[in-house]
């Protein structure tokens, strides 16, 4: 099965065609999301199927069962009987960032759902943990991820965490569409170069293990509020960072540009609002060379242990012999465990190269994604080490 990799904000009913589509598995994503009403979704699964992609669809009718749980048992064998027969289909989206006070209704739609169509999941996306209690409705974060999995019982575990922001101070406003948009944006804006990125995934990986459910890290694409434009070596860094952590599916924030919710000004999604490439598109094709073929191989396997070589303000495991490597030095960067002895090493960097100096146990091989080989990996007589490039933001994959 391919590394899933998805986005946020599809292609527009205006502009859905099969070019578009083309366009998508040319950008090295391969799980589009979008609502074309029931009869355009179910032409666009048709189409997924010649592209070699498969969908999340959007439903209304989804969001009214969240919004009036007196309807599930009406709406929701009409959805199912509407799109489960398509192969293309992956999943439904049921919410985003949904408070625990919506764990009731979303545990039935999600167990409803399963006996209607037990072959595709629900979807739902958590808040990362920049956001406040009275969003989460939950005195701690932990609290509210394993709340949700422990009363949802999902088949995946989605958060979103978006932490390069804009160096210059960001305008106040109070032109919000409600009082949950002006949280969001407040939030946003908690703390100057965001940390907790960490801190975030450590909860995510640990729940996810825990309840052996994969799990998916929305990245930041689109600039927008107070998030700043991103380099290819910020959007790589994003996603090898989860990598190491077992993400088994990744997901960009956006691919089409928003041009809604003024409030936010989207500017930079790989696709721009009147439907044309930006640098964005070929920056994230770039990364997803690679990440589609390691993430295939850790994906196939489960995370053993995560730890981090050099200084880490958050709350990580610093680096120790482990998995037949003895020492790590020449930068930051994380160090993922996996259990079929795959080692993943993510440049901490996001601005410069580093070529790191590995000491081992043995001879460890690295993979090569563009030729899918493993090679020796270079020994430096001097420092005794076995030296691996690691590009800005990027990640290799040894094994020994």
């Amino acid at each position: 099965m391919p590394f899933p990799i998805t986005f946020w904000c599809g292609v527009p009913s205006d502009f859905m065609c099969e070019q578009r589509l083309a366009e998508i598995r040319e950008s090295g994503c391969n799980l589009i999301t979008g609502d074309y009403g029931v009869e355009g979704n179910q032409r666009v699964l048709k189409l997924c199927e010649k592209y070699g992609l498969r969908m999340t669809v959007e439903d209304p009718r989804l969001g009214e069962c969240v919004r009036q749980p007196e309807l599930i048992d009406t709406l929701l064998p009409a959805v199912a009987a509407d799109y489960r027969a398509y192969p293309a289909l992956f999943s439904y989206h049921i919410k985003d960032e949904p408070s625990t006070a919506d764990f009731p209704v979303l545990c039935r739609i999600v167990a409803r759902l399963k006996e209607l169509d037990p072959e595709h999941e629900a979807y739902i996306n958590l808040f990362p943990n920049y956001a406040t209690p009275e969003m989460l409705g939950a005195a701690t974060y932990q609290e509210h991820v394993a709340r949700f999995l422990d009363e949802v019982k999902p088949e995946i575990l989605s958060y979103d965490h978006y932490h390069f922001l804009k160096a210059a101070p960001v305008q106040q406003r109070d032109d919000f569409a409600d009082d949950r948009e002006r949280q969001i944006y407040l939030a946003a804006q908690a703390k100057s170069e965001r940390g907790g990125f960490f801190d975030n995934l450590e909860v995510i990986r640990a729940q996810a293990l825990a309840h052996r459910v994969p799990f998916m890290l929305i990245v930041l694409v689109a600039e927008h509020g107070p998030y700043r434009y991103l380099t290819e070596a910020e959007i790589r860094y994003e996603a090898f960072q989860a990598l190491a952590y077992g993400a088994a599916r990744m997901s960009y924030f956006t691919y089409w540009t928003p041009d809604y919710e003024e409030v936010w000004k989207y500017q930079n999604g790989m696709i721009s609002q009147n439907g044309h490439r930006t640098q964005h598109f070929y920056d994230v094709q770039h990364v997803n060379l690679d990440l589609a073929k390691i993430g295939r191989k850790t994906a196939a396997t489960s995370s053993v242990k995560v730890m981090h070589a050099g200084a880490e303000s958050e709350s990580v495991t610093p680096f120790s012999a482990f998995g037949g490597i003895t020492e790590i030095t020449g930068g930051r960067c994380t160090v993922g465990f996996f259990k079929n002895g795959l080692i993943l090493l993510a440049n901490k960097d996001w601005e410069q190269a580093a070529t790191l100096c590995c000491k081992a146990e043995s001879a460890p091989r690295c993979y090569n994604p563009q030729d899918e080989a493993w090679s020796e990996i270079p020994f430096d007589e001097e420092e005794q080490a076995y030296l691996i490039p690691l590009q800005a933001g990027g990640g290799c994959l040894i094994r020994f």
